[in-house]
């Protein structure tokens, strides 16, 4: 009898079944709405009674859903010797962004659009402490390593959001 195996690393969480996906469902099926195809009615009853899971067949789309809000990496599922999901350190944080080149202004304007969703050369300014001439030259090279993406051509309705190309999925 083989058991789920749960491996925490550095940068990275990986969780694996020996068993992988049932007979008949395959990894495009996962990630539409699908049957479940249960192992254990017993476990699975008791968890549908104490509210633990509410249908069956949604845990995959509940489980992309929460990294969503939690803003982190959508996990990688693949068949693997059975069928694992690794959940990866994301790397939007602070260490990645310097090994990028950007400096402790840069860091911490992508860190305020990662929370407030854009900025302005006027939030740049106020944030980083600088002239305007240095926060435009700065977000520029925000938008030239493909971290920021710039919205609008000039003036007041100008702001930048993070590059969607930049997140990985």
């Amino acid at each position: 009898m083989s058991h789920i195996e749960i491996r925490i690393y550095d940068d990275e969480l990986i969780v694996w079944s020996p068993s992988g996906l049932p007979l008949g469902l395959t990894m495009e099926d996962l990630f539409k709405p699908h049957a479940s195809k249960l192992r254990n009615k017993g476990i699975a009853e008791v968890f549908f009674d104490t509210k633990i899971i509410e249908q069956w067949g949604s845990g995959i789309e509940k489980m992309l859903n929460y990294c969503k809000e939690a803003g982190v990496t959508e996990p990688v599922l693949e068949e693997y010797q059975g069928f694992r999901v690794i959940f990866r350190k994301s790397i939007f944080n602070e260490e990645y962004l310097q090994g990028l080149g950007l400096n402790g202004r840069q860091i911490k304007a992508a860190f305020y659009v990662k929370e407030k969703g854009r900025i302005t050369n006027k939030d740049y300014q106020q944030i980083s402490e600088v002239k305007e001439r240095l926060a435009t030259m700065e977000l520029k090279e925000l938008v030239e390593k493909g971290i920021f993406e710039k919205v609008g051509s000039r003036g007041r309705g100008t702001h930048y959001i993070i590059n969607p190309a930049f997140m990985p999925k």
